[in-house]
């Protein structure tokens, strides 16, 4: 069945494997038999691209400089909702 579908992981060959042949069977138990006959696919990582910026943006005069922030929130049976904040830099005084 992995040769059929070269790209599937443990638990979708599990599902397959519930659907075609009826076989109740451990996600775990699905994942050490692909990893002893070594034809487990390879996780993908990705790391977020943002970067903290560092210095001072020269403001010369107020509404000129703002900044969001933004959340993530789990909001249940209606999914994530965003949480946007909006702060105003001021000029500074020497």
């Amino acid at each position: 069945m992995c040769g059929e579908f070269p790209t599937n992981g443990y638990r979708r060959i599990r599902v397959c494997l519930k659907k075609r042949f009826q076989l109740q069977v451990n996600g775990k138990r699905v994942y050490r038999i692909m990893k002893e006959l070594n034809v487990l696919v390879k996780t993908k990582h990705f790391e977020a691209k943002r970067k903290k910026q560092r210095g001072k943006i020269p403001v010369t005069r107020s509404n000129e400089h703002f900044q969001v922030d933004m959340t993530k929130v789990w909001c249940g049976r209606d999914g994530w909702g965003y949480f946007l904040r909006r702060s105003m830099h001021l000029t500074e005084k020497s």
